[in-house]
């Protein structure tokens, strides 16, 4: 008998492993005994996970009408009081801003198909069958939920577009290093609180005078937190003094963002100023006797909002990448 080594032991399990034999396709196997069909013992779907992102990019439904408006009432300037009063009967109307309009988007739906037999042929008993089903019908609005969270990583590529197209844009390199890591979050900090303690003009999608932002949020590519984690925020004596005053986001893209705009890696906005909202949604059904299936249509449509008249900056890589 030839004694056990560990290479030897381990050609053997490589050789009785064999990869072919692991997520491959089927061969019409058969046992070597009598010659049967091997049997299926166990049928499994391992499911990932499909989740909203960007929760605070959701907007009120809106079941009347589609597209948003969007004003701005201007500030007045105060003017010397003569004491005259003659102007007491004179009107001051209120001066507006050009409103802005945010349409609503393409509609678009989601198809699957329940075909009864087919199912039952394919399972082992009724607990898998209705697995089955039960997966089949999960993809449908699992699948609306991924294509829901691309349209809003488009909408702050959008957003990100426009702003740097108004000047919005602060080109300051990618953090990779406590040296890069800790201009970025200077950068940061110095825009935060501008933008939520003072009001100021130059901050929005138009040059208007804008009030202080309760709130902003900065949303990044990936990568860009675990430097600051590691390479700055890990080295730093006072970690009050470096961290980021602002709520953080991580999403893996932009969408497809404007040529020259893709070393984008980051925005800083009030969230106020961009939301999803869904105009229509429902689940139409309709059964095919003579084929003997069921189709099932999830419809939706959503319109995209950014606003002119609130907060927003965008961190650009000086390499442009």
């Amino acid at each position: 008998m030839a004694k056990l080594t560990l290479d030897e032991l381990q050609t053997v399990a490589k050789a009785t492993v064999n990869a072919d034999l692991q997520a491959g396709e089927w061969t019409g196997s058969t046992n070597e005994f009598n010659g049967l069909v091997e049997k299926i013992s166990k049928i499994v779907s391992i499911e990932g996970a499909y989740e909203a992102i960007l929760k605070w990019l959701d907007g009120e439904e809106l079941p009347y009408g589609a597209s948003i408006e969007e004003y701005l009432t201007d500030l007045i300037l105060p003017v010397e009081d003569d004491g005259s009063g003659e102007d007491d009967n004179s009107p001051s109307y209120p001066a507006f801003e050009d409103p802005a309009y945010s349409f609503t988007l393409p509609k678009h739906k989601v198809k699957t198909t329940m075909a009864s037999d087919r199912i039952e042929t394919s399972c082992r008993n009724a607990e898998d069958a209705a697995q089955m089903a039960a997966r089949i019908m999960s993809k449908l609005y699992q699948s609306e939920t991924v294509y829901e969270n691309s349209l809003k990583k488009q909408l702050l590529g959008n957003f990100i577009n426009k702003a740097i197209t108004a000047g919005l844009v602060e080109t300051v390199a990618k953090p990779v290093d406590a040296e890069t890591g800790a201009a970025f979050i200077k950068k940061v900090k110095e825009e935060v609180e501008k933008a939520t303690k003072f009001e100021g003009e130059g901050r929005s999608l138009t040059n208007t005078l804008i009030g202080k932002s309760p709130e902003l949020v900065l949303v990044v590519k990936p990568g860009i937190l675990p430097s600051l984690d590691v390479d700055t925020l890990a080295g730093a004596f006072h970690l009050d003094k470096l961290s980021l005053p602002a709520r953080i986001e991580v999403v893996d893209n932009f969408g497809v963002l404007a040529e020259g705009n893709e070393g984008a890696y980051a925005i800083l906005l009030d969230p106020r100023g961009a939301k999803l909202c869904p105009n229509y949604k429902a689940v139409r059904t309709k059964e095919n006797a003579d084929g003997d299936f069921i189709n099932y249509v999830l419809h939706t449509r959503f319109t995209g909002f950014i606003s002119k008249f609130t907060y927003v900056k965008v961190f650009k890589d000086v390499a442009g990448e």
